[in-house]
């Protein structure tokens, strides 16, 4: 009896350590993995800090000191309950999240953006809270150890003092991995490469897509709220209802570039031409030359392509040493509300690759992911 129990004692421990040294090997193969993703991130994090450092008032970041600021862990990003591939990074100061880093894969190089989003309507974070990013019905929500907090609204401002709620819908509630709000790796810019060849920022209003009362899944109007912005920009305040009656376009349904450029050149009596094939070049061009430029994005996520989005690009860098990146895009991004400046690099293989959140049809918030198509120029003759 005691032989057999010894001999099931042996096995037992085998197995024991058998799992253990597997379980060993797996973690430190994912984190081989993860290292080498975080150390293309990092770097990639340093140039974009660094394009934006004599800008940093734009983003609302003018208190931050950028010679103090980590790099955290990532934390995941859910979509009905699918872990998408894109990540989310804290900027961290003092153990504060104050921006945002938003990366996603294009032709295998990984793309960067950094934001003030989610950060105005965190509730307070601990570094032993667990989190995650959980894309909802018409909602993004943090959860933060078992509970969600709502962290971006499409269609009114957040209250941060709104209670943590409980999400009962296992499609955006079940399988959930959460990280750490803790600080990886202190940002360094001194020594960030690639330099700079040439840079220019524009200070245009910022304006949202969204509309209270009006249901994002129903809401198309990015392209008014970029045409709003420009004019703006260029001293002339037109409403969306005008924006809208003057393209003959039900309020507030999508419109087009063809829409866009009539509304420059007829409610503005702006000179307004699509230029095609767009890329770094011609962007530097419009922005040297004091002209926000109206960039239309057409989607590439399966089911979405027959739609788009459009932004204002108000400001470039662009790199003359990079492998990989031509340059950062400083834009403006509608769909948030209030409407957020990001800056974003540039890939050397697409004129600007894009990421974001939208509403479908169904009230689902969804990742979505597209392409520049065509920029507009506009020049106000007015002046």
């Amino acid at each position: 009896m005691k032989k057999i129990f010894k001999f099931t004692l042996a096995i037992l421990i085998a197995c024991l350590i058998f799992q253990l040294t597997i379980t060993a090997f797996l973690e430190e193969d994912r984190k081989s993995t993860v290292d080498s993703d975080f150390e293309n991130i990092y770097n990639m994090v340093n140039m974009l800090i660094n394009d934006i450092k004599n800008d940093k008032k734009s983003y609302g970041l003018e208190e931050v000191d950028f010679n103090n600021i980590y790099l955290g862990d990532y934390i995941p990003i859910y979509e009905s309950g699918q872990q998408l591939s894109k990540r989310c990074y804290p900027i961290i100061e003092d153990g504060e999240w104050k921006a945002t880093v938003i990366a996603f894969k294009h032709n295998g190089t990984w793309v960067g953006q950094i934001s003030r989003r989610y950060v105005d309507s965190l509730p307070y974070i601990s570094s032993q809270d667990k989190l995650a990013i959980i894309l909802g019905e018409e909602k993004e929500y943090l959860k933060k150890n078992s509970v969600f907090v709502e962290i971006s609204d499409f269609n009114s401002e957040i209250s941060v003092e709104e209670p943590l709620l409980t999400l009962q819908d296992s499609r955006y509630a079940y399988g959930i991995k959460q990280s750490d709000l803790k600080s990886v790796r202190k940002i360094n810019t001194v020594n960030a490469v690639p330099y700079s060849n040439g840079s220019g920022f524009l200070d245009v209003p910022l304006v949202t897509k969204q509309i209270m009362g009006v249901a994002p899944k129903y809401n198309g109007a990015c392209w008014a709220a970029t045409c709003r912005a420009i004019g703006l920009y260029h001293g002339t305040d037109k409403t969306f209802n005008q924006i809208y009656n003057n393209a003959g376009i039900v309020q507030y349904g999508y419109g087009t570039t063809s829409a866009s450029l009539g509304v420059f050149q007829n409610l503005y009596n702006y000179e307004a031409y699509q230029i095609m094939n767009a890329n770094l070049s011609h962007v530097s061009y419009e922005i040297d030359g004091l002209r926000p430029v109206y960039a239309q994005m057409g989607y590439t996520t399966p089911g979405y392509e027959r739609a788009g989005h459009a932004v204002v690009i108000r400001g470039y860098v662009e790199y003359y040493n990079s492998p990989m990146y031509s340059g950062s895009y400083s834009y403006i991004e509608n769909e948030n509300n209030p409407a957020t400046i990001i800056n974003q690099t540039i890939p050397k293989d697409s004129p600007f690759p894009y990421t974001g959140t939208y509403v479908n049809e169904q009230g689902d918030t969804v990742s979505i992911e597209g392409e520049l198509s065509s920029i507009i120029s506009v020049t106000d003759n007015n002046d």
